[in-house]
C-alpha cells in the first residue's frame, strides 16, 4: 500500500487494543551507557534521522522500543539497513554493535497498546501496511502518523505491529508520557531490567553468541578492527 496523501479527520473505526500484563518479559538492544529500562528522551528532527515512531518537536515524549523475543529485538535493531544482494550472508559490522548490549526487561504494570498487527486493526485506524513496512526515507511520515494516532487514542500507552525484519513476530514502542506518576524523574514503575540477563554484544563471548543467534537469518558478525 502506498503512503497516504494526508491525515484523515478521524479514525475509520474503533482502534484495536492489545494488553500486555505485568510480568511480561521483553527485550531491548541499547547503548551500555544507559539502563535497559531507561526510556529514550531524544527528540529527533522532523525530517532527518530517528526511527519509525520517535518523538519530534511536534509531539514530545520519551519512548522505549521492545520486542517479546531476543531475536526480534536484535534484527529490528541491527538488520534494517542491511541490503540483500548477491545471495551471500549479510554482515553486521562491528561498529553497529560496539558499545551496545541486549537486555531482558519485565513489565511492572499492565500496558495497553494500540494494535497494528493485522489488516483489520490497521483499517480501523485508517492505515495500511505502508506504516509498518516503510523504509528509512519515509520515517518522517511514519512519525507524523504515530503522533496523529496518539491524538486519536489518548489511552494508547504504545503501539504494537508486525516486525518488518522478523515477520510475523510482533514488536512495539512504549510512550513514556502515557504512564503518569509511574514514570518520572528518578521513578520507573513501568519496566525493570531483569538482573544478570544483559549480554554485551561487542565482547568476544557476546559476538560468538550473536553470530550463532543471527545465523538463522543468514547474517554474520563482522570482526572488530585491528
Amino acid at each position: 500500500m502506498a503512503r497516504p496523501a494526508k491525515l484523515p479527520d478521524k479514525l475509520a473505526g474503533t482502534a484495536h487494543q492489545v494488553i500486555w500484563p505485568a510480568g511480561t518479559r521483553l527485550y531491548r538492544v541499547h547503548r551500555k551507557t544507559r539502563s535497559g529500562a531507561t526510556f529514550n528522551p531524544t527528540v529527533v528532527d522532523h525530517h532527518f534521522g530517528g526511527t519509525r515512531f520517535d518523538s519530534t518537536r511536534n509531539d514530545v515524549y520519551s519512548y522505549l522500543y521492545v520486542a517479546p523475543t531476543a531475536q526480534t529485538a536484535l534484527v529490528e535493531s541491527l538488520l534494517k539497513e542491511l541490503p540483500i544482494d548477491d545471495g551471500a550472508p549479510r554482515t553486521v559490522s562491528y561498529s553497529a554493535i560496539e558499545g551496545r548490549c541486549l537486555s531482558q526487561l519485565e513489565l511492572l504494570t499492565d500496558v495497553t497498546l494500540l494494535s497494528l498487527l493485522d489488516r483489520r486493526a490497521m483499517s480501523a485506524v485508517s492505515q495500511g501496511t505502508w506504516l509498518i513496512q516503510a523504509d528509512t526515507p519515509d520515517y518522517p511520515f511514519t512519525r507524523r502518523w504515530a503522533h496523529w494516532l496518539r491524538q486519536q487514542a489518548d489511552w494508547a500507552q504504545g503501539l504494537i505491529w508486525t516486525s518488518k525484519q522478523d515477520h510475523p513476530e510482533p514488536t512495539a514502542v512504549l510512550f513514556g508520557d502515557r504512564f503518569g506518576p509511574l514514570l518520572g524523574d528518578n521513578v520507573n514503575k513501568v519496566v525493570a531490567t531483569v538482573p544478570n540477563t544483559s549480554i554485551d554484544l561487542d565482547d568476544s563471548a557476546g559476538m560468538r553468541w550473536l553470530d550463532r543467534t543471527l545465523s538463522d537469518y543468514c547474517v554474520r558478525v563482522g570482526a572488530p578492527p585491528d
